[in-house]
């Protein structure tokens, strides 16, 4: 009887617990598009901390290659000029962050996000903190990539990962397109 009782009281406190939503929980990606292959177009931004670092240029070049080589042959256009997002477009963004001259560290983060204006929990019960219009990035991916040293040593390996990651995105992209 007790197992009863405790199962009609949690029963009745979900729907009690589902009208007192974080505002700030996650919203679904699939209210407005379900995964990164529902996008027709990619968008490219590439930064780090040290302008005009050869480096960072070097990572940014191979960033730029790469969700072009990748975007074609996923069937996607890339968007270039107004860095402001069209409603069939997500952002690829890469940020350079480094530390010291020698030995130097490197970070790497990339990810592909999209800003909304207004989502909407597609979940969301009526009269719930989640129905209401929320805009921010949604980060739908993201990797950071590290490395630590100089010159040669350094750029080399971190090319190389930065290749792989990208890569294995689209390529993901790619399968789910099909």
């Amino acid at each position: 009887m007790k197992r009863l009782s405790f199962l009609v009281a949690l029963v009745l406190a979900v729907p009690a617990l589902a009208q007192t939503a974080d505002p700030q929980a996650a919203v679904p990606t699939s209210y407005f598009k379900g995964k990164l292959s529902d996008f027709d177009k990619v968008q490219i931004l590439c930064s780090g901390d040290e302008s005009g670092d050869l480096l960072t240029n070097a990572l940014c070049a191979v960033v730029d290659t790469e969700v072009r080589t990748g975007a074609r042959d996923a069937g996607m256009d890339v968007v270039v000029g107004n860095p402001k997002e069209k409603g069939d477009s997500f952002t690829i963004f890469a940020r350079v962050h480094s530390a010291g001259k020698y030995p130097r560290a490197v970070s790497v983060r990339v990810e592909a996000s999209r800003y909304y204006e207004a989502a909407v929990d597609k979940d969301a019960r009526y009269a719930t903190a989640a129905t209401a219009e929320r805009s921010g990035k949604l980060v739908m991916w993201e990797e950071t990539i590290t490395g630590v040293g100089g010159g040669d040593a350094l750029e080399m390996p971190m090319r190389k990962r930065l290749r792989e990651v990208l890569r294995a995105l689209f390529k993901d992209i790619e399968r789910d397109r099909r």
